[in-house]
């Protein structure tokens, strides 16, 4: 009893303790009267944030391709439109070792076909350093872009114009003017398509995306480990007899690799989204649905310092309206203990045979025209609906309680959360 007295006063001091200012946590639109999207942000090295997508609000054409540069609050330091008299696009954005900016998209306005892939150097004001199209007759997409330690950049696009099929994978290594210092393409007869790429621990690349060329299904989720020329490493497809698609791939700290993506061949609903955890082979370490009686996709995935899983996709099985933003946070094997929306699957493994043909591309310069817009923030106020979480360890002692409030002081948990660990300990 005296132990619980003490464990009160206590609490009392601390809630009169100065503590510390929490991060802010905020929900924000931007756009004007026309269409928006933002397919892209990363958090900056000065605690903000860069968005790429495109808007149809502001700018030259039809689409322009759209970046804001927002503070941490996420309030607008700048934003400009990069683009010409037809639809053009950013998909991805990455801060470089310089402070500035390189984009990736895709151009209707410029270019050798009537779709090009597309590729900006920016400063760290979002001014123009460079930027070059690359294409053939066909269409291209680009859609991932890294920057590589040499200074250079890695490139994942899918194209019409070169290789085997009706569209392959295609991947480009350009130095850091954007100058093309090799290029190939990956692909059989069918469509086949590459998403996303990341360089590896070993200076080669891991490449994720699908096939219909190869595999169990109508399109199978397909991954190459490349060498650092691009050659072959090992290649596989994953997937059964509907049609599976792999949205984006992380190597892992244990030197394997984790994809994400979506799957109507297991699961629930008609789609799930689908997480396998490979080996450094590729070969299936687990492999998980995640999902209810709708359809659910997963878009990305990244490991953080617990070794879990953080994945962000989209939901119309759970939450407020016909489709919602969906994050799910995984332990290290995809389980969220007690959560009965996650369920095994057991899709084949096939390898595959492709060989890389050289696509002969030479970069182009564009001339996007750049505009600064005024498009002004508003705050919203999206609905959170949790569909399950793990249930916190019950706080049955005073240790409990300081531990959880030292979480609060670290900006790792809520006042909230170390009141209710409080009442758990004075009311077991």
């Amino acid at each position: 009893m005296k132990l619980k007295i003490f464990a009160h006063t206590m609490l009392f001091i601390l809630l009169l303790m100065p503590f510390p200012v929490l991060a802010t946590e905020w929900a924000k639109t931007y756009g004007g009267s026309g269409s928006e999207d933002a397919r892209s942000i990363q958090q900056t090295a000065d605690g903000g944030y860069i968005v790429a997508g495109s808007t149809a609000s502001s700018g030259a054409g039809s689409s322009d391709a759209w970046v804001l540069k927002l503070n941490s609050n996420g309030n607008v330091t700048w934003q400009k439109t990069y683009g010409g008299s037809d639809n053009d696009y950013a998909l991805f954005i990455q801060q470089t070792a310089d402070g500035g900016y390189i984009v990736v998209g895709q151009t209707e306005s410029f270019g050798a076909g009537s779709r090009d892939a597309w590729v900006l150097k920016l400063d760290s004001n979002g001014n123009v350093t460079w930027q070059k199209t690359y294409g053939g007759s066909g269409n291209e997409y680009g859609y991932s872009i890294q920057q590589t330690p040499d200074g250079g950049y890695i490139v994942a696009w899918g194209t019409a114009s070169f290789g085997a099929g009706l569209r392959d994978a295609w991947v480009l290594k350009l130095d850091s003017n954007g100058n093309v210092t090799w290029q190939k393409a990956y692909g059989g007869s069918g469509y086949d398509f590459a998403g996303s790429i990341q360089q590896t621990a070993d200076g080669g690349y891991i490449v994720e995306g699908y096939a219909d060329s190869f595999g169990a299904g109508s399109y199978d989720a397909w991954v190459l480990k490349l060498d650092s020329n691009g050659n072959v490493t090992w290649q596989k497809t994953y997937g059964g007899s509907g049609s599976e698609v792999a949205n984006s791939i992380q190597q892992t700290a244990d030197g394997g690799y984790i994809v994400v993506g979506q799957t109507d061949s297991f699961g629930a609903g008609s789609y799930d989204a689908w997480v396998l955890k490979l080996d450094s082979n590729g070969n299936v370490t687990w492999q998980k649905t995640y999902g209810g009686s709708g359809s659910e996709d997963a878009h990305s995935i990244k490991q953080p310092a617990d070794g879990g899983y953080m994945v962000a996709g989209a939901t119309d099985s759970f939450g407020a309206g016909s489709s919602d933003a969906w994050v799910l946070k995984l332990d290290s094997n995809g389980e969220i203990s007690g959560c009965d929306i996650i369920k095994t699957s057991n899709a084949p493994v096939s390898n595959t045979s492709v060989a890389p043909g050289n696509s002969s591309i030479v970069g182009g310069t564009s001339y996007a025209s750049i505009d600064s817009t005024n498009i002004q923030p508003n705050v919203t106020s999206a609905v959170v609906s949790t569909i399950c979480s793990t249930t916190p360890s019950e706080c049955s002692t005073w240790t409990d309680v300081i531990s959880k409030y030292n979480l609060y002081v670290s900006g790792q948990a809520l006042w909230s959360d170390v009141i209710t660990c409080y009442n758990q300990y004075v009311t077991p």
